[in-house]
C-alpha cells in the first residue's frame, strides 16, 4: 500500500514532538529517512514528492530549508524546524490541530490531541 499524505504528515509531528519533549530547540528532517521510515526508500512506488510536499507544508515561521535538490522534490531535502513549545503545540491538554491539507471550510480535517 502506498503511503499517503496523512502518514507523512503524522510521521513527521511525531518526530517533531519527540524532539520537543527531549528538549531540543530544533531537529533536521531529510525527506529520504521520513519517506524511509514511513514506507521504504529506495523502492520503485516511492511518494517522495508528497513526502516532501508535506515537509514543506508542515514549515512554520523560523524553520528553514538547509538542502533542496533542483526539483525541489529529492531524497535530499532537509528542512530544519524549530520544536520550541510555542511551535508545535500539540501535546498540552486538548489542542485542535488543521490539516494543511484541508481545503476551505467545508470538510476540513480537525484532530484533537491529548495527552
Amino acid at each position: 500500500m502506498e503511503p499517503t499524505a496523512w502518514d507523512f504528515q503524522n510521521q513527521l509531528m511525531a518526530i517533531l514532538n519527540a524532539a520537543r519533549q527531549s528538549g531540543q530547540s530544533y531537529v533536521d528532517v531529510e525527506s529520504g529517512n521520513l519517506h524511509k521510515e514511513v514506507a521504504g526508500y529506495p523502492n520503485p512506488n516511492h511518494r517522495m514528492p508528497v513526502c516532501c510536499e508535506v515537509m514543506r507544508k508542515l514549515m512554520r515561521a523560523g524553520d528553514s530549508v538547509l538542502k533542496e535538490t533542483m526539483s525541489g522534490q529529492g531524497a535530499t531535502l532537509t528542512i530544519r524546524y524549530t520544536v520550541e513549545v510555542a511551535s508545535y503545540p500539540l501535546t498540552t491538554s486538548s489542542r485542535e490541530f488543521r490539516s494543511p491539507f484541508q481545503s476551505g471550510d467545508q470538510g476540513s480535517l480537525v484532530l484533537l490531541c491529548r495527552t
